[in-house]
């Protein structure tokens, strides 16, 4: 069984959230490789708190193929908080995009959701939410 390696608010940047983690422990299950896949998740969830911006999550999100996939949760400097896909992360299922998840991803993203942020406003962010089918 996984768990959050978060210490505190103040020590770390991106977080996990526990609908990854709980998706994780579930494909685990299922995965041919087990050793190589926990050790890798866990070198993973122990790097990903020093990548992305102050306050960003993982969480389950859906790509513009409505497929789901890992995104980027994050608050912007006005107070909303906005997510958005991580673009060209290789993997179908949430483990193998976690396994090849890289701080480039993360970094993009941020870079991504702020360009569109400046460019279109809150108004982006609203249309891919409704567009996007519900992620329970």
């Amino acid at each position: 069984m996984l768990s959050n390696q978060n210490v505190s608010p103040l020590s770390f940047k991106a977080r996990v959230s526990p609908q990854i983690l709980r998706r994780i422990d579930f494909e685990l299950q299922f995965t041919v490789s087990k050793k190589y896949a926990q050790t890798t998740i866990d070198r993973q969830l122990k790097t990903i708190p020093d990548w992305g911006s102050k306050g960003s999550e993982l969480v389950i999100s859906r790509n513009t193929k409505g497929n789901k996939c890992i995104g980027l949760k994050m608050p912007l400097e006005n107070g909303f908080v906005v997510s958005w896909p991580i673009e060209y992360l290789k993997g179908k299922t949430i483990l193998s995009q976690m396994m090849n998840l890289r701080s480039s991803h993360l970094n993009s993203t941020v870079q991504t959701i702020k360009f569109l942020y400046s460019k279109y406003g809150l108004d982006i962010f609203e249309k891919a939410k409704n567009s996007a089918p519900h992620v329970r």
